[in-house]
Order: structure tokens, then C-alpha cells, then sequence
């Protein structure tokens, strides 16, 4: 809101310096009895110079009955245009029209005629070819204001009198566009910020929902001493306690989705471990960056695939014909070993891998501040000992 307010007070005040000139140089015209005697002589007045092509055309100008004037201003001077040609008028001279030309345009006055012919040059003196345009409006009138003005005091409402002006409307458009590109701006701006807090809120929860999966899962995992459910543990520990430190600085879309992805990865690490755990089939990981499979081409039959993981149904149906008991399956509640147990179940790398995470998400990895409402105690115990959730 701060910068669109300074653009359109820069806005304001350009257009008011541009007036408050354009007033100044009105005020200082020349003086009009110096400008008609200098008419009534030399059929012209210049304050600035013209070429040579532009001083045969006031000649053959003025043997039409026009005179020329030229003043070196950026002022709008309609009201001085309509004064010499009353003054001339005034004094029964030979010249019928004047045409009076500005930095920022043209004015002419004197026969009817003037108003339309000083209409049709204007674009010949916008593009600085003073002659042409000159001799174009000389054309036009049609020797109508030869031998003085036949209507006293009329004037022309035309040519060229709104270059001054173009500058003006070119601040207010652009002023407009500059208004809406800011305000386009900060809605842009403040939608990607809602996006971001809505993403990080999802990610939040996520890991509020994955916090007792960590530590349960460790305990199983140690007790299943297989080194590719450690290795897998080992890695979707350390993403879940990367992404609990680093949700809270990231401030960029980029950060927060890849902070999404190894999150959604982690997840799936930790349902192919309870599947592995349970002798059931691990679940695909779902990447929808990934091309789509091939589709299968027609042609011989390909070798059936090997026969799938044996699921725990079937496993203690074999158990049990071998007159042992089944395996219990892992439970998925929280439950609160003694310190025994915890010590006899953790051993070796495992076991200091695991406490080194947890400790680390004890102290270091909490998401929040100490006060915030979403760090709430899980539970006094758990399978690596007390713990608090890192919310």
C-alpha cells in the first residue's frame, strides 16, 4: 500500500509541476501591440528561428492573407491567438488569418475557414515540417482570408492546442496501469502466501500424525534386527527430523514443497516397514512425477512373476502345522515398556542410531515455540524411554 500511495502521489505532482508551467509561460505572452506591429510589417512574429524552406512558405503565406507567428513556449496560448487576430481585425489589416505556432502546438484564428485548415495541418507540425504545413494550410483556405478578416474576432477551435494536454493524459493512464499492476501485485503476493501457510499447515500435520509411528516403528525394528528395515528406519527417521526443523524457516514455495516430498517419502518408508513387518506386501511408491508404465505390447507370454510374500494369515497357518505357536503381530497402540525391556530391545548401532534421533527431536527438533498449543505431551513412556512429540 506504501509504494502504491508514493507512485500516485508522484503521479499528482507531475501533472501539477506540468500545469502549474504551462500556466506560468501563459502569463508571460508576449506583448500584443509589439507582436501586431510586427505583423503589420514583416507579415510575421518569430521568437524563434525557422529554416529557410519555412520562411518562403510564411511569404507565400502572407501574400494569402495569413500571417505567422512563432513564440518559443510550451505554454497554450488560444487566448493570445484570438487577441492578435481581434487586434488585426481591429486595425483593417491585410491579413485575414494568423496562425500562431507553440513548442506544443498550433493555434489559428481569424476567417472561418481557419478553424478546419489549422485542424488538417496539425499532424505536418507535430512531425516539425513547419513548410508543409505552412503551405498545406495556405492551400486550404483558398485565398479566403486574402484582403483581411470578413467576420471580426472569429475564431478557430483548432489545431493542435491539445499537444500540451497529451502529456497529462499519458500520467493519468499511466498513473491507472501503475494502480492496477501494484494492487495485481499484492494479490499475487498475498495468494502465494496463503498457499505456503496452507501447505506448511498440511505438512505440520502430517507430522503430528506420523510422531508415535517414529517411535513405535523403532521398537519393532530393533526387534526385527534385519538390516534393510534398519537401513530404512535409519533414513525415514533422520527425513522426518530434518523436515520438523526446517518447516518453520522455510519461507518459499520451492522450500516448503520439497519439504512435502521427503516428508511423503518418509511416510511411505514407514508403511513399507509396518507391511515388512507384518509380512504383508509393501504399497508402490506413489511419485506423480514419474512417466506412466509401458503398456504391455502383444507377443509371447512373458514368465509369470514369482509367487508374492507369504501374508501372516498364511504364515501362522504354517506355524500352526508345525505345531508352533504364530508369531504375534506388532501393535499399532502406544504402550509403555519397562526400562528393562527398553534396554535389553535396543543394542548396538540400532540403538544408538534411534536414541540419537529422539534425543535430537527432544531437544533441538521441536516444531514451535516452548508455548505454542501443539506441543502437547504423547505420553509419559515410550519405546525409547520418555519422550516428548515435537509438537
Amino acid at each position: 500500500m506504501k509504494t502504491f500511495s508514493r507512485a500516485m502521489v508522484a503521479v499528482v505532482l507531475t501533472v501539477l509541476c506540468i500545469l502549474g508551467f504551462a500556466g506560468a509561460a501563459h502569463a508571460q505572452d508576449p506583448d500584443l501591440a509589439v507582436v501586431v506591429d510586427a505583423i503589420e510589417q514583416n507579415g510575421r512574429y518569430l521568437e524563434r528561428d525557422v529554416d529557410a524552406a519555412a520562411l518562403e512558405a510564411i511569404d507565400r503565406a502572407n501574400a494569402d492573407g495569413i500571417a505567422f507567428v512563432r513564440l518559443d513556449t510550451n505554454a497554450q496560448v488560444p487566448t493570445f491567438a484570438s487577441a492578435v487576430s481581434a487586434e488585426l481585425d481591429a486595425r483593417n489589416s491585410q491579413y485575414g488569418a494568423v496562425l500562431v505556432l507553440t513548442n506544443s502546438g498550433i493555434w489559428s484564428r481569424g476567417v472561418p475557414e481557419a478553424s478546419a485548415a489549422g485542424d488538417a495541418v496539425t499532424p505536418l507540425f507535430g512531425a516539425g515540417q513547419i513548410g508543409d504545413g505552412i503551405d498545406q494550410f495556405t492551400a486550404l483556405l483558398g485565398g479566403a482570408a486574402r484582403g483581411g478578416s470578413s467576420t471580426t474576432g472569429s475564431e478557430s477551435t483548432s489545431s493542435g492546442g491539445g499537444f500540451p494536454w497529451i502529456i497529462p493524459i499519458i500520467l493519468i493512464i499511466g498513473g491507472f496501469f501503475l494502480f492496477n499492476m501494484l494492487r495485481g501485485r499484492k494479490k499475487t503476493r498475498a495468494a502465494s502466501a496463503k498457499a505456503i501457510e496452507d501447505d506448511r499447515a498440511e505438512i505440520i500435520e502430517q507430522l503430528k500424525a506420523n510422531a508415535d509411528r517414529v517411535i513405535d516403528l523403532g521398537d519393532e525394528v530393533i526387534k526385527a534386527k534385519d538390516p534393510e528395515l534398519i537401513s530404512i528406519y535409519e533414513e525415514a527417521s533422520a527425513t522426518y527430523q530434518n523436515v520438523s526443523n526446517e518447516i518453520r524457516n522455510a519461507t518459499t514455495a520451492a522450500e516448503v514443497d520439497a519439504l512435502d516430498d521427503q516428508i511423503d517419502k518418509a511416510e511411505w518408508q514407514f508403511e513399507v516397514l509396518e507391511a515388512k513387518l507384518t509380512g504383508q506386501t509393501p504399497p508402490p511408491f506413489l511419485d506423480t512425477d514419474a512417466p506412466p508404465p509401458p503398456t504391455p505390447s502383444a507377443g509371447p507370454p512373458s514368465t509369470p512373476p514369482p509367487p508374492g510374500p507369504v501374508s501372516a494369515a498364511e504364515r501362522d497357518e504354517q506355524f500352526r502345522r508345525q505345531g508352533q505357536n504364530p508369531r504375534p503381530l506388532p501393535r499399532r497402540n502406544p504402550r509403555v515398556p519397562t526400562r528393562s525391556q527398553r534396554g535389553r530391545g535396543m543394542g548396538g548401532m540400532l540403538g544408538k542410531m534411534a536414541l540419537s534421533v529422539l534425543m535430537s527431536m527432544l531437544m533441538g527438533g521441536r516444531l514451535g515455540s516452548p508455548n505454542t498449543s501443539r506441543r502437547s505431551s504423547r505420553r509419559s513412556g515410550g519405546g525409547y524411554g520418555g519422550i516428548r512429540s515435537p509438537f
